[in-house]
Formats: C-alpha cells, structure tokens, sequence
C-alpha cells in the first residue's frame, strides 16, 4: 500500500488481506481505497464483511463523508441488524428520497433510532415520507402524534 501506483493489484490485495491476522490492517484497506480507489470500496468490503466491525466501517465512511459510496455493502450487511448500519443506511434512503425502501427497511430490520428518524422526516417535504414517519410513531405507541401529524398533514 505504501508503493501503490507501482504494486497495486486489487485482485491479489483482496485475496491476501482475508488471511492476515492483524485487524487493524483490515481498515487501513478501507482507508487506502477510500483515498486510491473509490470506485472499488464495495468490493473490497463484501470481501471484509465477515472479517470488520460494520459500526466502525459505517463511522469510516461517514467521517470521509462517503456514506452514500458505500451503500451496496451497507445494503448487504444490513441483515445483521446493526444499529450504526440500520441507521446509516435509513439516513441514505432519506437523503434519496427512497420511502420504498426506508419503509422495507424500518419494517424488517428496528435495530435503530425510531423517535430520532420519525422526527427527523415528520416535516419532509414528500407526502410519502410523512406517512413513514406516521407509521413509525404508530410502531411505537405514539398514537397522539400520528394522529396529530396524519391530520396535519393530511396524511
């Protein structure tokens, strides 16, 4: 990593770094193709997935300010139900404006801050982001204020 433009290969990197023992050598990877090679970070996640701490990949990518860059991977180890992954990636799907998937995602997986996010997109500008921050009041027995934001927002 150190003689990159001239030792580089991404194939043998991926292969060699599942066997190594030292973790802390995972996330340099990570940091090494946030910087070098962007466009290649989901591959060499999936091939870390079982290897790092999601949390601590999540608080790379949000510190980088690369969140979105790493979605297909957040996407894929979402069914672990990790907090700092559930949350990272209904922040994407708010940001997208995605309520299909917000709403999926909410559904399945509830390992996350449902008052936080509620009140996060309970004055979304999207009709349809309402409605998922009424449906999530009403998960968790906050009927006044579904009711109160279905009325006022003619939800």
């Amino acid at each position: 990593m150190n003689h990159s433009p001239d030792a580089w290969d991404n194939m043998l990197l991926k292969d060699i770094i599942v066997k190594v023992a030292n973790v802390e050598l995972y996330y340099k990877v990570v940091h090494f193709y946030l910087q070098e090679h962007p466009d290649l970070i989901n591959d060499v996640l999936n091939v870390l997935a079982l290897c790092v701490d999601h949390t601590r990949v999540v608080d790379i990518m949000r510190k980088a300010g690369q969140l979105p860059l790493a979605k297909p991977y957040i996407v894929a180890v979402q069914s672990n139900n990790v907090f700092a992954v559930n949350e990272a990636l209904n922040e994407i799907y708010v940001e997208d404006e995605d309520y299909d998937r917000l709403h999926e995602s909410i559904d399945v997986h509830a390992n996350f801050d449902q008052i936080g996010l509620a009140q996060k997109i309970e004055k979304h500008e999207l009709l349809e982001m309402r409605r998922v921050a009424t449906y999530i009041y009403k998960r968790v027995d906050r009927w006044k204020q579904s009711i109160a934001l279905s009325k006022k927002g003619r939800v």
